[in-house]
């Protein structure tokens, strides 16, 4: 766009010698005339590129809570008329006409509280998660296990990358420890219960298709991956889980894992300290591992999957970053800095 003005705008001083006032007005209106042109063809564009984001007002959204309070909230997306929106409490919709159909973000899946939780709690800990259809209505409620000071711990909720499926995970049994066993149960986000089975993981990450999920025990134990049937699918020895990112699709994920060479004599840990990416398939194959791809303070690295290729940085004193293909080919490296591996997972 720049180019062409910067041409209208030399053929107009150079004609400036030899033109009439009313030729010289005439060029420079020209001029303007291209300027305006551009601009909006490059408005259009952005407006295409840009998808409108439409959804329902926060004031409309807490009063789906009837007097608890919102811990979560998964959106679902609709499609409906203008009208329609408005009187569900749609925002921006202001240029739209009334009949014209727009694709609207409503609360489909809602987690709520209540004050006594939240006040003995410093984690905002669900009571129940409520499943509604687009309207607001309520289609179902799924009591989650609540915190009992000294008695009872509270169940905890798993949200898949996608949103698409959520898992509650409740303590069944506790030892003077800790707990020690749970159960998990999976639902969609329509709260349809998919599978569950009883585990001893401490943390779980639930797979963006639904149909396995990924965990670690207590004391380092191995990484699990469990299929929907409850099988183990895979362990993989390790000394700590650092990081994990699956892949939209939920075929395959990516793991950062510590381990320590104990051959070394050393007794700072760090030293001894390294970290391998390992890819794994949802069936439980590993696909492939980068040994070493991390020592000592670096081994705080982190992995992310997109557009199907997998990306590393690690962390304090190398902030080094490497891309890989599907395959584990590696397509680059480079030198981060302390800004990307804070912001690498937004």
């Amino acid at each position: 766009m720049f180019k062409k003005i910067l041409i209208v705008l030399m053929i107009g001083c150079f004609l400036l010698g030899m033109a009439t006032k009313a030729e010289v007005e005439e060029i420079k209106e020209e001029a303007e005339k291209e300027v305006i042109e551009d601009s909006a063809a490059a408005r259009d564009v952005d407006e295409k590129d840009v998808e409108p984001d439409f959804r329902i007002s926060a004031a409309k959204v807490s009063n789906l809570a009837q007097g608890d309070t919102i811990t979560n909230v998964i959106f679902g997306e609709a499609e409906m008329t203008v009208s329609k929106a408005r009187t569900m409490g749609v925002e921006g919709l202001v240029q739209e006409s009334s009949d014209e159909k727009v694709k609207v973000k409503y609360p489909k899946v809602v987690m709520v509280s209540d004050e006594d939780i939240i006040e003995r709690s410093a984690e905002a800990i669900a009571k129940s998660i409520r499943f509604l259809d687009v309207n607001g209505k309520l289609k179902k409620e799924i009591p989650v296990q609540r915190y009992i000071l000294g008695k009872q711990s509270p169940a905890r909720i798993s949200i898949s990358k996608n949103e698409k499926f959520l898992a509650i995970n409740t303590p069944i049994k506790e030892d003077e420890k800790g707990i020690w066993g749970k159960n998990t149960v999976v639902f969609n986000s329509d709260g349809d219960r998919l599978w569950g089975f009883d585990h001893n993981l401490v943390t779980i990450y639930l797979s963006p298709n639904g149909e396995y999920m990924v965990g670690q025990g207590w004391e380092s134990g191995p990484v699990v991956v469990y299929g929907k049937d409850g099988k183990t699918l895979r362990e993989i020895e390790n000394n700590g889980l650092n990081d994990i990112s699956f892949s939209d699709d939920g075929n395959y994920f990516a793991v950062i894992l510590e381990g320590i060479d104990r051959e070394m004599k050393t007794e700072r840990y760090v030293d001894r300290a390294y970290a391998d990416l390992v890819v794994v398939d949802a069936q439980g194959n590993e696909l492939w591992r980068k040994e070493k791809i991390a020592k000592g303070s670096a081994t705080g690295a982190e992995v992310k999957i997109s557009n199907g290729n997998i990306t590393v940085i690690t962390g304090v004193g190398e902030y080094k970053v490497y891309h890989f293909d599907k395959d584990g080919k590696l397509l680059k490296t480079e030198q981060g800095d302390v800004g990307q591996l804070r912001n690498f997972k937004d």
